[in-house]
Formats: structure tokens, sequence, C-alpha cells
């Protein structure tokens, strides 16, 4: 899938059994981020629980990318051909405004 143009930037969080932690981190981006066009994307590293359900019920804007296996922070936070993105982990917050 290629990035959207529109966008000034796409936010990966890398989710692997943390759906509590990664549903506050779009939390934050959602309330905290507003000069800037945006997306976000949650990669899973193959959670054993059933994440995805919760954040997309959510969330049903973000974009949600399963993986096959556990890739490991690395791996997962390049899945997504972007041309301008932030990765974060999930336990990580967004408490002013981004900016570019």
């Amino acid at each position: 899938m290629s990035p959207n143009v529109n966008m000034d930037i796409s936010v990966i969080i890398v989710n692997y059994n943390t759906c509590t932690l990664t549903c506050k981190c779009v939390d934050s981006i959602f309330t905290h981020t507003r000069t800037v066009q945006y997306e976000v994307i949650v990669v899973d590293n193959d959670s054993q629980k059933d994440d995805s359900k919760q954040v997309l019920s959510q969330y049903p804007g973000i974009r949600y990318v399963q993986a096959d296996s556990n890739l490991g922070f690395g791996k997962a936070k390049v899945i997504e051909k972007l041309r301008t993105w932030l990765t974060t982990r999930s336990e990580e917050r967004f408490s002013r405004n981004a900016e570019t």
C-alpha cells in the first residue's frame, strides 16, 4: 500500500500484547495533535491476545497491520513503506501539540 500523500506524518505504534497501552497511546495522539495531517498505524506483532478487535472497535479510522509472527520492534516499525513517519512504543504518550 502506498503512503497517503496528503499526510504530513504517519505514526506507527508497535503492539505486542499491550492493547491497553496501545489504546492510551492512540488517545494521547488524538488529544494532543492538532496542526498536522496524520494517520495512525498499529502494527501488531502477532499478539497472543485478541488485541485487534478491541483496538479496531475503539478506533475504526486507524490502519491495523497484523504481522504473521513477532517481528520485534525494529522490523515491525518498517513493515509499511511510508514517506514520513514516527514510530513509538505503545507505552509512550503525546503530551503537547505535535509539530512537523
